[in-house]
């Protein structure tokens, strides 16, 4: 584990990877490897060593406890959170600020929900990045500037309701509207030129887009504007 400000986390979640390769680059670029859980299986299975595994311990076998018997195992008993949020907390307390999440998402609808809630959960306290086989989802600050390709799908997620939503650069543009889950969401859009520009004036917006880091789309957005 690194110290000093500023670092990073992996946070390795008991869902699907996104591929053995991703994975283990995300974790080696990472300052702080963080198993939730029966995440555990995933670092036994790609030779991660994490340096800390966090969870109620519902999901960890034996086996996986013998194998990381020198890692630090914190069991949090609370039923109000998930293992995914007892991870995130736990990187809230050691100061980190970037987190970028893997095996979130899977066969579970529920526990996919609750990956996307933690963006708005955590959004004041972590720049959060979420990384499935499909592509990259980040959140996005009030007034950001994305760099990607002319012609690149993204799409914009809001959790919850979002309003005065500003896209600049994009097929889709807005001029001030809202985004709200079962009103207006902002699937499928496509880059006009090198960069795309998004504002929202409240609430919490989230950018999806194909491809992971490494592949085609950085873990965040890059070239930030306050």
């Amino acid at each position: 584990m690194k110290p000093g400000p500023g670092r990073s986390a992996c946070v390795i979640a008991n869902g699907d990877l996104p591929g053995a390769a991703v994975a283990r680059r995300l974790a080696r670029d990472a300052d702080v490897i963080i198993c939730a859980d029966g995440g555990a299986r995933h670092a036994a299975r790609l030779g991660i060593r994490p340096d800390v595994i966090i969870g109620d311990m519902d999901s960890l076998s034996a086996a996986h406890r013998r194998r990381f018997r020198d890692v630090r195992i914190l069991r949090v008993r609370d039923q109000e959170s998930t293992d995914l949020e007892k991870a995130l907390r736990h990187c809230v307390a050691l100061g980190i600020r970037s987190v970028v999440v893997v095996a979130a998402v899977g066969d579970r609808l529920d526990h996919s929900t609750g990956a996307l809630g933690c963006f708005r959960k955590f959004r004041r306290e972590i720049r959060l990045t979420l990384v499935d086989r499909g592509g990259t989802l980040s959140h996005l600050g009030p007034d950001e500037t994305v760099t990607m390709a002319r012609g690149a799908l993204f799409s914009l997620i809001p959790v919850g309701r979002c309003t005065g939503v500003r896209i600049d650069g994009a097929r889709y543009p807005m001029k001030g509207g809202s985004l709200e889950p079962g009103v207006r969401e902002g699937i499928s859009n496509r880059a006009t030129g090198k960069t795309v520009r998004v504002r929202h004036s409240d609430g919490t917006l989230l950018i999806y887009r194909p491809g992971v880091p490494g592949r085609g789309a950085p873990p965040r957005p890059a070239g930030t504007r306050r």
